[in-house]
């Protein structure tokens, strides 16, 4: 069984896939993604988030966005 957070990265992972590895998914992208994905508010999105950076996996670039961190499989 799959963790909250491994849902989100898997989530953002697609929309980065989309995009140049230098560009950030905006966070109004990421809230509309991780939100409805787990049923949550934005504080919860925003532990989700922080849990996420902890780990390596995202960079977060504050009032901008996110980057996925490279070296995940994306």
């Amino acid at each position: 069984m799959q963790t909250v957070e491994e849902l989100a990265f898997e989530s953002l992972a697609r929309v980065a896939a989309k995009r140049p590895p230098h560009k950030l998914i905006r966070f109004p992208d990421v809230f509309s993604r991780i939100c409805p994905l787990l049923s949550v508010e934005k504080p919860k999105a925003w532990d989700v988030l922080r849990a996420l950076k902890n780990q390596g996996r995202i960079e977060i670039v504050p009032f901008h966005g996110i980057r996925i961190m490279r070296g995940d499989n994306v």
